[in-house]
């Protein structure tokens, strides 16, 4: 039989993406779903995390359970309510899955959850490891909140592993479809000054990593997901620049600017980190797009 796969969070960018992987390597896979969608071609159960309730039927059979659910940090405004949600849609999505595991039977061997590298502080030079210092932003305390929900999971006797994504690149949507659009009226938009590191991951490499985590039984507790090569603002612009070819128009959008626009949000695009991956490759994990040229070119060629 094949093994069976529950995603929570499973309609997302990365939930989308790592059920095709999934499916294709033969994993029978069923993700939690707030509301069911006839879009989705994947068995789906129905959860409310807030309220702690979940279709237990969700886990018949279960062996692998991935932990993907939060609402979008870069989709809406930064209200009061909004960051009430965006924290709260991730304490609770954890705290929920964990209540039913500590309550009832069940066939989990691994758990996986997201995290993020938002939890480090901005930094220009240093690089950065899983035991680096913590930021003070409201993203480092909404991950920090998070991951001490995540972490609980080793309390249960469950191999653990929490992966903290970098920005992830995708040909379907999210930050790449977002550099792209001023590209078509030949303008490079570079955000701030462009100097601001991006500690970036392919979408394939970021599925690639929690299959690999799955399989790996040595794997427990927290790794940074990300390239092992970083880059600015403006080297990420540069590169798509030189493979878009023709001529393009550099536009700095200011930091101020961008404050006043987006509000706190805009703390998302001017700040950044370098992050090491090198306790994921110490493991025996090997990215496929490890630097930004070949990574571009793939997504590219995918549109």
């Amino acid at each position: 039989m094949n093994q069976r796969v529950l995603i929570a969070g499973g309609s997302g960018l990365v939930g989308k993406k790592l059920t095709e992987i999934l499916s294709s390597e033969g994993y029978d896979v069923s993700i939690l779903t707030r509301k069911k969608s006839p879009l989705l071609k994947i068995e789906q159960f129905e959860w409310d995390p807030v309220k702690n309730k979940i279709d237990d039927k969700a886990f018949e059979n279960v062996r692998i359970l991935i932990n993907l659910a939060g609402a979008g940090i870069a989709d809406k405004r930064w209200t009061a309510n909004r960051k009430q949600e965006i924290i709260r849609s991730r304490t609770s999505a954890a705290a929920a899955l964990y209540d039913f595991l500590n309550s009832q039977s069940h066939q989990i061997q691994v758990v996986i959850h997201a995290s993020a590298i938002g939890i480090y502080k901005n930094n220009l030079s240093e690089l950065l490891d899983e035991s680096a210092v913590h930021g003070n932003d409201f993203i480092s305390s909404t991950v920090i909140e998070w991951e001490k929900q995540t972490t609980r999971f080793s309390e249960l006797k469950i191999r653990t592993v929490i992966f903290r994504f970098g920005i992830i690149l995708s040909a379907d949507d999210g930050a790449f479809n977002k550099m792209l659009k001023p590209l078509r009226f030949r303008i490079a938009g570079i955000v701030g000054t462009g100097r601001q590191m991006m500690s970036w991951v392919h979408i394939e490499d970021t599925c690639r990593a929690i299959i690999y985590a799955i399989k790996t039984d040595s794997m427990s507790g927290i790794y940074n997901l990300v390239s092992p090569y970083p880059v600015s603002n403006q080297q990420l612009m540069q590169e798509l620049i030189r493979q878009k070819k023709g001529v393009f128009l550099k536009a700095y959008a200011p930091s101020f600017a961008l404050r006043l626009i987006l509000g706190q949000r805009a703390e998302i695009l001017l700040n950044g980190a370098i992050v090491s991956s090198k306790k994921l490759v110490d493991k025996g994990f090997r990215f496929r797009f490890p630097e930004i040229a070949p990574a571009i070119a793939n997504l590219l060629k995918a549109r």
